[in-house]
C-alpha cells in the first residue's frame, strides 16, 4: 500500500489494499505495543483520509494502556495527529502538533519534511527556507557520503520556497 502511495501515485489502489489488509487482520493478537495502528494512521492521513486515521489514533489510544509505552510514542503520535491535521487543510494545527512533537523528543529527520509542508501550506516561505536548511544539515550529518539526496532536498527546497513566493505574489 506504501508503494502505491507513494511511488506509483495510486492512492485509490493503495488505501483499498490497506482496508482489506485491516479487514483480515485481527491486530488484538499482537501485544498492544505492536499494534501497528498509528503507522496506519500515518498511512491514512498521507492518503487524504483523515476520518480513517483518525479511526486508527483512537484505536492506539483505547488499547494502549500502558503508560511508559505511551509517553515514549507520545511524540510520534503528536506528529501523526499533524499529518491529519495537514489532511483536513488546518495548517495552524498541523504547525502546532510538529511543535510539540519536536519539542517532546522527535529530533528524527523524518519530521522535518512534515513540518516544512506545513509551513508550505500556510505560505510561509522563511518556515520553509529554514526547514529545507535543517534537512538539508541533517541530510550531510547523518549522511554525508549522500551527496544525491542533500541535492534533492536543496531542490525541494527551492521549489517551494519559489511557490510561495509566486503565490504571494499573485
Amino acid at each position: 500500500s506504501q508503494l502505491d502511495l507513494g511511488f506509483f501515485d495510486d492512492t485509490a489502489r493503495a488505501v483499498r489494499r490497506m482496508n482489506g489488509v485491516i479487514a483480515r487482520t485481527d491486530f488484538r493478537v499482537l501485544p498492544a505495543d505492536l499494534r501497528p495502528y498509528l503507522a496506519i494512521a500515518g498511512f491514512y492521513a498521507n492518503a487524504g483520509e483523515p476520518a480513517r486515521a483518525r479511526a486508527m489514533v483512537a484505536r492506539w489510544d483505547s488499547e494502549m494502556t500502558d503508560s511508559v509505552t505511551r509517553r515514549l510514542t507520545d511524540p510520534g503520535r503528536r506528529g501523526i495527529l499533524g499529518a491529519i491535521a495537514i489532511a483536513e487543510g488546518r495548517y495552524d494545527e498541523a504547525l502546532e502538533a510538529f511543535k510539540n512533537a519536536d519539542s517532546a523528543g522527535v529530533k528524527a529527520p523524518s519530521l522535518l519534511p512534515e513540518l516544512q509542508r506545513a509551513y508550505f501550506r500556510i505560505m510561509d516561505v522563511s518556515g520553509v527556507l529554514d526547514l529545507g536548511m535543517r534537512i538539508i544539515s541533517q541530510a550531510i550529518r547523518f549522511r554525508p557520503d549522500d551527496r544525491l539526496s542533500t541535492i534533492s532536498h536543496a531542490i525541494i527546497t527551492s521549489a517551494l520556497a519559489i511557490s510561495c513566493r509566486m503565490s504571494k505574489a499573485l
